[in-house]
């Protein structure tokens, strides 16, 4: 796409070659996002005074939104894709797979899966703070509101696939060997684990669907 990034394109180069055992041609993706780790956290200290990367879903190379910042769209500067950023939860779930499947260490990918996951929890416990005086809803869990959800569905709350994602992400660091994970990042998803959002299920023409 030229200088333009789409994250949920840029996820369908990953993925394949993960599955035919190519993990060197895996690593370009989940590097792309691992190598501008520090320009997206600094995005999150310089407009919303909290930590985490503030990946968004059009990047140009340098990791930077490709339109003008317009800091009332939130952390993306294209209109329609204001809380789309979703996808690169996947990146971070792809950094653990590709450890998984070559055996290689993960800790050269730890500061992006820990700072995509930061993300969510500092942005939006002060989202929710500023809205309703509270960081948690009644149950002591997140808010994930308001985001994207499946790109174009706005406005929406704990959308399925981030909610789903987190727990994934978190469970596979929480699985790891204690060696292969500072025991901060360790101790940091232990205490965020239960106050993420619920998967929610439900009945529908007799199954149990997500």
């Amino acid at each position: 796409w030229g200088n333009l990034y789409m994250a949920q394109n840029q996820r369908l180069l990953g993925w394949p070659a993960l599955l035919s055992g190519d993990p060197d041609l895996v690593a370009p993706s989940v590097d792309f996002y691992a190598n501008r780790v520090k320009t997206a956290v600094a995005r999150s200290q310089t407009y919303w005074k909290h930590n985490g990367a503030a990946f968004v879903e059009p990047l140009s190379l340098y990791g930077l939104p490709v339109e003008a910042l317009a800091t009332n769209y939130g952390p993306c500067s294209a209109k329609h894709l204001a809380w789309h950023f979703s996808i690169v939860i996947e990146f971070a779930w792809m950094a653990l797979e590709l450890a998984n499947y070559s055996g290689e260490n993960i800790s050269r990918h730890l500061p992006l899966i820990e700072a995509v996951v930061r993300f969510y929890d500092e942005h939006y416990r002060q989202v929710c703070r500023q809205r309703t005086g509270k960081e948690y809803d009644s149950d002591g869990h997140l808010v994930l509101f308001p985001m994207n959800c499946l790109e174009l569905y706005k406005d929406a709350t704990d959308p399925i696939e981030v909610v789903a994602g987190l727990h994934r992400v978190v469970d596979g660091v929480l699985l790891l060997p204690s060696n292969r994970v500072p025991s901060s990042m360790r101790s940091y998803f232990e205490q965020l684990k239960p106050r993420l959002p619920t998967i929610h299920f439900e009945i529908r023409d007799g199954k149990r669907i997500l």
